[in-house]
């Protein structure tokens, strides 16, 4: 059974986009990924995590995922962007 995202703009029930699907799908994500709520304790929820937040990218990125002791995530950030193929790394 396919489902449909609706949107509603004044009074009326719209189909949605595909940029407002992408941007309430970011939304839930967040929602679901908050900040020290999160544990990453197993390869399969890294994996899920990052398949969630990097897989649509259409270039490579060299990041890092900032945990506290209990495997908590405080925070990802992406240190670097390259194109299709190809991601430089700087040391610095």
């Amino acid at each position: 059974m396919a489902h449909t995202l609706l949107v509603r703009d004044a009074d009326q029930l719209r189909d949605a986009t595909p940029a407002e699907v992408l941007d309430h799908a970011r939304t839930r994500v967040a929602q679901h990924f908050r900040r020290g709520a999160t544990v990453l304790a197993s390869p399969e929820l890294i994996r899920e995590y990052l398949r969630l937040e990097i897989a649509a990218l259409r270039y490579q990125v060299f990041g890092v995922l900032l945990l506290d002791a209990r495997r908590r995530l405080i925070r990802s950030e992406i240190l670097f962007r390259g194109t299709i193929d190809g991601c430089s790394v700087h040391p610095r």
